[in-house]
């Protein structure tokens, strides 16, 4: 995604950018979609293999409110089938920081800031999945 934003970058606002004033051109859903669905098969089928750590449910946040267990459970039914509910936030949490950080690289936010970009997109991806809960395989850990 980040590879083709940043080669593309006329093509990626076309798709990503909301105007609240214009509805989506039709043909942008399809294509725009396509990160979030690849996204979303990924904790699906970390889950299924048993490779989705959690819960990860905290001292001072021990349950999701009702409103976001509401929201996971629609979630799951719509593309996140047998995910738990926590693991379905936070890995809509990693969905907007993926994009968010995209977008920062691609609109020249990081400029005079980050130099690296590339070494901290690859950190800052390893920490999305740690906090998704998405369990290294045994070639990326080395192990």
């Amino acid at each position: 995604m980040r590879h083709w934003a940043l080669a593309h970058p006329h093509e990626c606002a076309c798709l990503w950018l909301a105007h609240p004033w214009l509805p989506p051109p039709q043909d942008t859903i399809g294509p725009a979609s396509r990160v979030t669905l690849v996204l979303a098969s990924v904790v699906r089928d970390a889950a299924a293999a048993g490779a989705l750590g959690g819960p990860f449910r905290t001292p001072w946040a021990p349950v999701l409110s009702a409103t976001a267990d509401a929201e996971a459970r629609r979630l799951e039914r719509a593309a996140l089938q047998g995910v738990p509910d926590d693991a379905i936030i936070r890995a809509l949490v990693a969905w907007t920081q993926l994009f968010g950080w995209v977008s920062f690289e691609l609109f020249g936010h990081f400029a005079g800031v980050v130099e690296n970009t590339g070494a901290l997109f690859a950190q800052a991806v390893t920490d999305m999945c740690a906090f998704v809960g998405i369990r290294p395989s045994p070639e990326v850990s080395g192990g």
